[in-house]
Order: structure tokens, then C-alpha cells, then sequence
């Protein structure tokens, strides 16, 4: 009977023990399908979330693209207004340089005509001056001899007054004959004169 009792005990025993076994087995197990399942569902939340990562990534890089690629274009049309702005007033400055410097060359085409004339006018006046001064120099040696053959002519008639008229003829005939050379003479060196100038 003890062995009955022994084997009931642990008949009873293994009884308890099978169903807390099993249930230990059973929670043991459930838990690994638990963690094997959290861990399937954060595997898939994770590479969800590094699609989802990725897709933001994705879009982000092709948004900065666009973003460069805007700004790109509007530096390179504001380069190109600025560049059409600097060449138009170049364009502008440069012809008004020009019409200044066309009006600069008038002028001073205009001053150097006045010039040319004025040294032409002046080389005139001198030459006019320099005639007068021969012409007076003419004049005075005209009214020099003039008063010479002044004071010869009433120096002779007062020696003709003492003269026969034979000896005044002749003394007159000489002093005609004598200025008739004079006056040939100076003639000859006047148009030489004139032929060397």
C-alpha cells in the first residue's frame, strides 16, 4: 500500500505537474512566438520606417535638386540682365564719348582754321607793314633828294643869273644829261631788284 500510496502520491504529483510543465512549456513557448512576432513586427516597423527613411530622402534630394536647379537658373538670368544692363549704358557711354569727341575734333578743326587764318592775316599785316615801311623809306629818300635837287636847282639859277645864256644852256643840257643817267640807272636797279624778289 505504501507503494500504492506512493505511486498515487506521485501519480498526482506527476498529475500537478504535467499541466504546470505543460504550462510552463506552453508560456515559455508563447513567449518565444511572442518575441519571434514583436521581433517580425519591428523588423518590418523598421524597414518600414527606413522606406519611409528613405522615400523622404529620396524626395528631399530631388527637392534640393529642383532648389539648385531654380537657383541656378534665376543667378544665371539675373547674370544675364545684369550683363544686358552693363553693355547697354557701355553702349550708351560709348556714344556719347564719341559725340563728345566728335564735338572735341570740330572744334578743334574749327580753331585751327581760325588759327591758319589769323597767321595768314598776320603774315598779311606784317607784309603790309614791311611794304609801308619801304614805301616810306622810298618817300623819305624821294623828299630828300627832292629837297637836294631843291637847293642844287637854286644854287644853279643863282649861278645862271650870273651866266651868259650860252653857259646856263649848256650848265642845264649837262645837268638833264646827268639826271637822265641818274634816273636810268636807278631805273635799271629798281627792275633788277624787282626780278631777284
Amino acid at each position: 500500500m505504501l507503494q500504492n500510496a506512493t505511486f498515487l502520491l506521485l501519480a498526482s504529483t506527476v498529475e500537478v505537474i504535467i499541466p504546470v510543465v505543460v504550462g510552463v512549456v506552453g508560456i515559455a513557448l508563447g513567449c518565444l512566438f511572442g518575441v519571434i512576432a514583436v521581433n517580425k513586427s519591428n523588423k518590418s516597423t523598421i524597414g518600414s520606417a527606413e522606406k519611409y527613411a528613405s522615400d523622404i530622402k529620396s524626395k528631399a534630394e530631388e527637392e534640393s535638386k529642383s532648389i539648385k536647379k531654380q537657383a541656378i537658373l534665376e543667378a544665371k538670368e539675373q547674370e544675364l540682365q545684369l550683363r544686358n544692363e552693363f553693355e547697354k549704358e557701355k553702349r550708351e557711354k560709348t556714344a556719347e564719348l564719341q559725340k563728345m569727341e566728335q564735338r572735341l575734333n570740330q572744334k578743334d578743326e574749327i580753331l585751327n582754321k581760325k588759327d591758319a587764318t589769323l597767321l595768314k592775316r598776320t603774315e598779311e599785316v606784317e607784309q603790309t607793314a614791311r611794304n609801308l615801311e619801304k614805301k616810306n623809306q622810298e618817300v623819305d629818300e624821294l623828299m630828300r633828294k627832292l629837297e637836294l635837287q631843291h637847293e642844287t636847282f637854286v644854287h644853279e639859277l643863282e649861278k645862271v643869273a650870273q651866266m651868259t645864256q650860252e653857259e646856263a644852256k649848256s650848265m642845264i643840257i649837262e645837268e638833264v644829261k646827268d639826271e637822265a643817267r641818274k634816273e636810268a640807272a636807278g631805273y635799271v636797279r629798281n627792275q633788277e631788284q624787282q626780278a631777284k624778289d
